[in-house]
């Protein structure tokens, strides 16, 4: 059978030390619907700054899903996800985080 979690802890412990962020070992990912909408944030050709998990929320509120929607980018039901999901990972990992690094590309 394959290691034990306190084996695998033990392990990263050993590895990068003990005072090491638990944090800097989690990743996560944005749904596919909310990666579209990063996309598109991300590739505002107005925007000047690069895309931080707040400017996708504030394009959440500001209707951004409604018009991916009508534009047959984002199902009506995706829409209802987005702003749980992106208060989710502005939660863990800040507002100012970079939207880009939690695409998920399958």
């Amino acid at each position: 059978m394959g290691e034990s979690l306190i084996d695998e802890l033990d392990e990263l412990i050993e590895e990068f030390g003990e005072s090491a962020a638990a944090a800097d070992f989690v990743y996560a990912f944005a749904s596919e619907p909310l990666s579209r909408v990063i996309e598109e944030v991300a590739n505002d050709e107005n925007r000047e700054n690069p895309a931080t998990l707040a400017a996708v929320k504030e394009a959440i509120v500001n209707g951004l899903p409604g018009r991916m929607v009508g534009d047959g980018v984002l199902d009506e039901d995706e829409d209802d996800v987005l702003m749980p999901e992106i208060e989710e990972l502005i939660e863990h990992f800040g507002a100012d985080a970079p939207a880009e690094e939690f695409l998920r590309y399958e």
